[in-house]
């Protein structure tokens, strides 16, 4: 009798429903609210300053509110579109997920205050704070693959 070689084909995933609750919602209303003090301080500058930097800060202010719908909408991918840092099986395809969906929340708030502290940089100069929101979207990136991997 021949035996056939084993496969190192992957299984398929099961399709995995995650309902947002109450933290998500949270940290989606934080992301949003990034986006309108964007926009309030643009305004604001503008009655200020006049037009000064008020076109460079207009395409901040779109740039943020075009990445914060297209990664608020990420954020409800299927299983299939997200590309996970670890192989995921069918025993740890749900906290995989749910901790991927966290992150894209996690990095739609980062990207939220990079954008405004960029707003800022438009207006005052002071890259202190921009600095500080880019190394923070490193630190969660790091983050989110250390406890992707212990977990799987």
């Amino acid at each position: 009798m021949k035996k056939t070689p084993p496969t190192n084909k992957p299984q398929p995933l099961p399709d995995v429903k995650f309902h947002p609750g109450l933290p998500e919602r949270l940290m989606e209303a934080a992301a949003l609210l990034l986006v309108v003090a964007n926009w309030g301080y643009i305004i604001y500058m503008r009655l200020a300053h006049g037009n000064e930097n008020f076109t460079a800060a207009c395409v901040m202010g779109v740039t943020a509110t075009i990445s914060f719908i297209i990664v608020a909408l990420c954020a409800y991918a299927p299983v299939k579109l997200i590309n996970f840092p670890c192989r995921v099986t069918p025993t740890n395809i749900v906290t995989q997920y749910v901790l991927a969906v966290r992150f894209i929340r996690v990095i739609n708030i980062i990207m939220g205050i990079t954008y405004l502290a960029t707003t800022l940089v438009v207006y005052q100069e002071e890259t202190a704070f921009l600095y500080t929101s880019i190394g923070l979207l490193i630190l969660s990136t790091i983050i989110y693959v250390v406890i992707a991997m212990r977990q799987r």
